[in-house]
């Protein structure tokens, strides 16, 4: 009897797993089918040129302007580092939560 009990519980747990599992995968699937990285990415495509050259326009001296455009560089791309790992990670859950 004990050793039934605990196969189903084993069982249970074990398919309750896998199931977590297949859910987390499918949604991340449906983010990738809905284009969201690549609408992300045109986005920050988009933003940059537009940055700079506002930045171009107020900044005359040259010297800053090559140390602030290195900084928006480096800025923008830590910026698609941290939005790529929301789009992986952190959205799925939520999704899977609400």
């Amino acid at each position: 009897m004990k050793k039934t009990i605990l196969l189903s519980i084993i069982l249970a747990v074990t398919t309750f797993t896998l199931f977590s599992q297949t859910k987390q995968e499918s949604i991340k699937e449906l983010i990738h089918l809905m284009q969201t990285d690549s609408i992300m990415n045109k986005t920050f495509k988009n933003i940059m040129p537009l940055l700079m050259k506002q930045i171009s326009t107020e900044l005359k001296d040259s010297s800053r302007l090559a140390i602030t455009k290195e900084f928006m560089n480096s800025m923008f791309l830590s910026g698609k580092e941290i939005s790529k790992k929301i789009m992986d990670e952190d959205i799925s859950g939520l999704y899977d939560k609400y």
